[in-house]
């Protein structure tokens, strides 16, 4: 899910969070161990992507959503750790019942009572939607506005989890909300201001 201008930056994480996870996971087998490895991963990787990108003149983020399965336990457990403005959902059908989209997550914007809680509490507001002029309060790089505003815009997802189950059938990954998609374009080129930091 990239934003104001980060599709290199998407393209990285893509690459490099896998790797990144992979050695964090090496040694978790209880779930409180695997979320923690799942966040760390992602804050590990948004400093290494903003160092990366200030080196090769890149701009703006991403937000990430990861779906991990555990086969080990039974039932197998599944991890979802979502950052950015994007939603998941989970098809989920008991037998005789219609089906039903269940979501996981939230989107982080600050149309999110929680994420407005937590920007208030870091001095930021938000304008027009807008969080230091991104469509998201929590992001991998954009690492200027990050400088501009610490503490504001954070590379931590929410990681929830959930046993499996025939109920559910499929998972659908994190998109960009319509109008994020949108606006993109118009927003590639504007300037971002914060309103305040801790």
């Amino acid at each position: 899910e990239a934003h104001a201008g980060g599709e290199e930056c998407a393209a990285w994480v893509a690459s490099e969070l896998p790797r990144r996870l992979a050695a964090r996971l090496a040694d978790c087998s209880d779930s409180a161990a695997i979320k923690a490895a799942v966040r760390e991963a992602y804050e590990a990787c948004d400093a290494a992507l903003i160092a990366e990108a200030e080196a090769r003149g890149w701009g703006g983020g991403c937000g990430v959503g990861l779906l991990l399965v555990d086969t080990c336990p039974t039932p197998p457990r599944a991890y979802l750790a979502s950052l950015g403005a994007g939603r998941a959902f989970a098809c989920c059908k008991q037998d005789g019942q219609a089906a039903r989209a269940v979501p996981l997550g939230r989107p982080h914007s600050a149309a999110d009572a929680k994420e407005k809680g937590r920007l208030a509490k870091a001095g930021a507001t938000a304008s027009g939607g807008l969080v230091c002029g991104l469509p998201v309060s929590r992001s991998l790089g954009d690492g200027a506005a990050k400088r501009a505003a610490p503490g504001v815009l954070l590379p931590t997802p929410d990681v929830s989890s959930f046993d499996i189950s025939a109920a559910q059938r499929f998972v659908r990954p994190p998109q960009p909300p319509a109008e994020m998609r949108r606006d993109a374009e118009r927003r590639r080129e504007a300037p971002f201001a914060c309103g305040g930091g801790p």
